[in-house]
């Protein structure tokens, strides 16, 4: 929670991606502090394609991402990045965080 707390002060915005269920990771979000409002991967809509506005408003609001596969985290930093965000990734990519 620390880490979390630290890392916002810093004006970084940290979002969870997780191969988790919504449930599991609204309850781990809610234990470290973070924002509750967790995607399931299936809102994100046809990873090989281009997002529509909606879906690229969603992916840059949301807290997190949960029963993601790793074409989904591919996907949720690549509409970041072109939203103009700097993305990182820590520990095996369960974390992003944007700034």
């Amino acid at each position: 929670m620390a880490t979390i707390a630290t890392a916002e002060s810093l004006g970084v915005r940290v979002k969870m991606v997780t191969g988790d269920q919504v449930a599991i990771a609204r309850e781990t979000a809610k234990t470290m502090g973070m924002g509750s409002d967790i995607l399931d991967a299936a809102t994100l809509g046809d990873v090989d394609k281009k997002p529509s506005k909606a879906a690229a408003d969603a992916i840059e609001q949301a807290d997190g991402f949960a029963q993601v596969f790793p074409q989904h985290k591919f996907h949720i930093v690549e509409v970041l990045q072109q939203r103009g965000h700097l993305v990182g990734m820590t520990g095996d990519g369960s974390t992003t965080l944007l700034r």
